[in-house]
């Protein structure tokens, strides 16, 4: 009946969606980006989606197939896949409150339990995010990256930016003894399974305070639940450290975590403030890389902004907080 372009949503994989009115429903076209995911990788994270959604996760989006059996095609350099529109908004931080926080918590828990099951168990090993994370905040802070990141701040092509990677810094600046001691750390072993990894404010869609959707799943992959459980966690608090131990709680009604992953998704988290603010500066002033949304951008370096603000020398958190940043422009 209609097809209306939607670019990237406001999103920043490179993704394109459409969204499709159609006799079967309202429905999402998705070009993923040449670069990621590639075939088989993509196959896997249709199959883990299969898998849950035979397990009754109603909220999260099985592609349709192909007359041939497949759910995705290559078509211009792309691989493209139609699945349901899942209704509802990302607006949890238009609208925070505990009952929807436990909710998105919940949500997390019961994927985890469904996709639990989609492999036999393996070995426990290190994280693969969380060793990736050790060594680009490494090369951030020690390595040549860092001389070249701090030369080039500000650089002037974008002001906005350049205040608030100014103020990043200075946090860098000051818990460096904090990142120095987790850095050291070694990397614990732990058991792995199919996770979403890019878990987060904007990929979980509310219908009042039930959780209706989660959607973009391209950075699926395995590794521990607590890179899950930190990453949406982090996002939906956005510097409230006093709702933490809540949304935990909440997951943890359904999917008890062992006191090893429940110190795991600190360091996590902390790496995660840290790794995520700079990886803008690296896209922005190292790669020159151009955004649709210059002010979704902004709005998530804020994010982290606010998150560092609220981190003691020592690394643990304070309680809410109000940050003054930078206009948006």
């Amino acid at each position: 009946a209609s097809i209306e372009e939607l670019g990237n949503h406001g999103g920043f994989s490179g993704a394109r969606l459409w969204r499709l009115r159609t006799e079967l429903g309202t429905l999402c076209l998705r070009a993923w980006p040449p670069e990621y995911p590639n075939q088989r990788q993509l196959t896997w994270v249709h199959a883990v989606l299969f898998h849950v959604g035979a397990r009754g996760i109603d909220f999260v989006p099985c592609p349709m197939r192909t007359p041939d059996g497949s759910s995705f095609v290559k078509h211009a350099g792309s691989l493209w896949e139609l699945t349901p529109w899942m209704p509802g908004r990302a607006d949890y931080l238009a609208g925070p409150s505990r009952v929807r926080l436990r909710a998105a918590m919940r949500a997390l828990a019961r994927f985890h339990l469904a996709a639990e099951s989609f492999q036999k168990p393996s070995a426990p090993t290190p994280s693969p995010t969380l060793a990736r994370r050790f060594r680009e905040l490494r090369a951030f802070l020690k390595g040549r990256a860092a001389e070249v990141l701090r030369a080039r701040i500000p650089d002037g092509r974008w002001p906005e930016m350049d205040a608030r990677a100014a103020a990043l810094l200075r946090h860098v600046d000051s818990h460096a003894a904090t990142l120095d001691a987790l850095l050291e750390r070694p990397l614990p072993r732990v058991l792995q399974q199919p996770v979403i990894r890019d878990v987060w404010h904007d990929h979980v869609l509310f219908d009042g305070a039930r959780v209706s959707g989660l959607v973009d799943f391209g950075t699926m992959a395995n590794d521990t639940v607590a890179i899950d459980v930190a990453r949406l966690l982090g996002s939906l608090i956005d510097g409230d450290a006093a709702a933490w131990p809540e949304g935990l709680a909440a997951y943890e009604e359904l999917r008890p975590l062992s006191p090893e992953l429940r110190d795991l998704i600190g360091t996590i988290d902390v790496t995660g403030i840290f790794s995520g603010g700079l990886v803008w500066l690296r896209w922005h002033y190292l790669e020159r890389r151009s955004f649709e949304s210059r002010g979704g951008v902004l709005a998530r370096v804020d994010h982290f902004l606010r998150r560092l603000a609220g981190l003691e020398p020592d690394g643990t958190r304070t309680g809410p907080l109000v940050v003054e940043l930078p206009p948006r422009l």
